[in-house]
């Protein structure tokens, strides 16, 4: 299953969206079909580097929206054409004859601002984010503000990560496409259910729901519904209960900063060629081998 850094910030009241397609299809082929199908207001779409690209900021600018996409530093550097420098620089982004656009879509310059920040957090190494945003009022939207903001998109990997773990998706065990659109459908419902239980959770006792643990919800959810059918008459009371069980799974608080690693394997795994055949019969192989030998 494939994931995507790409979320949507909508409205309250608002909703998001899922695309499904033959694996020929582009990530941001599927992201400019689900920001073009959004017709509720505007929403402000935030993407990673693989959606950094003028196709994803075309689609959004000229349906209405606005976009926050990180950029690599070849392409910033492309896009101001001289030397980047912290801070805010006002652009006006045109596509290159290597640039995929929508079709059907004006495909003239987006103008917008190119933000450079430096992120310097204890544990963690130091970062350089190259911004591209549509959002040009720089009163109302600060750089470091909008740096804040982007770094929320991180929870879309999260929350494709327990999409995978909690919710045993890593690997669809139908044989058909439509039995597959299904299963992810289903299982997209039954992470949704939890989701809404940890909001309902931490409105009620006022905390953020970004603090509660998932994994403890799910289970407290689970228990709740086992027992749901069987205490009919205190089915309101048991909700109750089980807020505010959900909103005492609290994820734990690290005591200490995080130590900086380094990016290196001390042992490195051996490869072997693969194994064809029973283990039996290459066992028996290997023998003979040694016996020849």
């Amino acid at each position: 299953m494939k994931g995507s850094g790409f979320g949507v910030l909508v409205p309250a009241g608002g909703r998001g969206d899922c695309r499904l397609a033959p694996s020929t299809s582009s990530e941001q082929e599927l992201a400019c079909e689900i920001i073009l199908a959004q017709t509720s207001g505007p929403r402000l779409f935030i993407g990673d580097r693989n959606f950094g690209v003028f196709r994803i900021a075309q689609t959004a600018f000229r349906s209405g929206s606005h976009a926050l996409v990180r950029m690599t530093e070849g392409r910033a550097r492309k896009l101001l054409k001289h030397p980047l420098s912290l801070g805010e620089h006002v652009v006006s982004w045109a596509h290159s004859r290597h640039d995929k656009l929508q079709p059907n879509l004006c495909a003239d310059p987006i103008p917008g601002r190119l933000l450079a920040v430096k992120l310097q957090r204890n544990g963690f190494r130091t970062q350089r984010l190259f911004l591209f945003t549509t959002l040009t009022p720089t009163e109302l939207y600060p750089p470091l503000e909008l740096a804040r903001l982007y770094a929320v998109r991180w929870h879309v990997e999260l929350n494709l990560r327990y999409l995978k773990t909690q919710m045993h998706m890593e690997q669809l065990e139908c044989k058909s496409a439509e039995m597959a659109k299904k299963e992810w459908l289903a299982g997209l419902l039954a992470y949704n259910l939890v989701r809404a239980s940890m909001l309902c959770a931490a409105l009620r006792a006022r905390v953020p729901a970004l603090s509660l643990s998932f994994s403890s919800s799910c289970r407290h959810l689970l228990n709740w519904l086992a027992r749901w059918s069987q205490n009919l008459p205190h089915r309101a009371g048991e909700w109750e209960k089980l807020l505010d069980l959900i909103a005492r799974s609290r994820l734990p608080k690290r005591s200490k900063p995080r130590p900086a690693e380094p990016r290196a394997q001390r042992h490195l795994r051996q490869s072997f060629p693969p194994l064809i055949g029973s283990r039996a019969e290459a066992r028996k192989k290997l023998i003979a081998q040694n016996h020849e030998c």
